[in-house]
């Protein structure tokens, strides 16, 4: 680790690419948007690290999704974690949950 890097890592602070430091950021609560196989893995992942405070399935329904909309459903009951089904992510409810959590994914 290059020195400038060393320094702002002991002091909890991150160094970008460009050698800009900024402060870490503590996220405790998530929220996840839209699904994919890819997404499902994520999901668990973050779940199993943070408080999940909602996720959503694709904005529009497609049929190559539905298993995947339906392994989220359950597995979202199963955590406790609220399912808002298929909604628009720039929907003011949605973006108000958005605001309510450290970190979106």
């Amino acid at each position: 680790v290059a020195q400038p890097e060393r320094a702002a890592a002991e002091a909890g602070e991150e160094v970008g690419a460009t050698g800009a430091e900024r402060p870490r950021r503590h996220v405790a609560t998530v929220g996840f948007l839209g699904i994919s196989d890819y997404g499902m893995g994520q999901l668990e992942v973050l779940a199993s690290r943070y408080r999940v405070a909602f996720a959503t399935a694709k904005a529009k329904e497609t049929k190559h999704a539905e298993s995947l909309t339906a392994r989220l459903r359950d597995f979202c009951r199963s955590k406790g974690i609220e399912y808002l089904g298929s909604v628009d992510a720039n929907a003011p409810e949605v973006v108000q949950r958005a605001q309510d959590t450290d970190l979106v994914v």
